[in-house]
């Protein structure tokens, strides 16, 4: 009599579902999870524009048209790890994502913060809106 060792075929495919349940749940979580760090990234780079584009406002009453104006660097030099540009036109500021965090591909999706002034209060501070696309 020999002493078999190792593992049933029913066996091992009981470990496979089990990964393959595993993954189906996780892939998606990776794509939410991925997602969030790029707009945390893009919210952090875009804070700092936001101050200009406050600060242009407070002293000129007018919204910056650029970011020159705006006294911000060019849309290609603001950029990061996800972020592939920061424009600033008319005020508002667009933030625009690489679809890789390597670079040279396509833009993935963009956010824009746009300010708004209050009407009750002009004087105030802005409000900004943010749009996703």
């Amino acid at each position: 009599m020999t002493n078999q060792r190792g593992f049933t075929f029913i066996e091992l495919m009981v470990v496979v579902a089990i990964i393959g349940i595993l993954a189906s749940i996780a892939i998606p979580q990776f794509s939410a999870y991925r997602k969030k760090a790029f707009q945390a990234e893009g919210y952090e780079l875009a804070a700092a524009v936001k101050a200009n584009v406050v600060d242009f406002y407070d002293h000129t009453g007018r919204l910056p048209r650029d970011n020159t104006q705006a006294g911000v660097a060019l849309p290609q030099q603001l950029r990061g790890k996800y972020v592939a540009r920061i424009t600033v036109k008319a005020g508002a500021i667009r933030v625009e994502f690489q679809a890789s965090p390597y670079g040279g591909n396509p833009i993935a999706e963009a956010l824009t913060l746009i300010p708004q002034i209050n009407a009750a209060n002009p004087t105030g501070p802005l409000v900004w809106q943010v749009e996703k696309s």
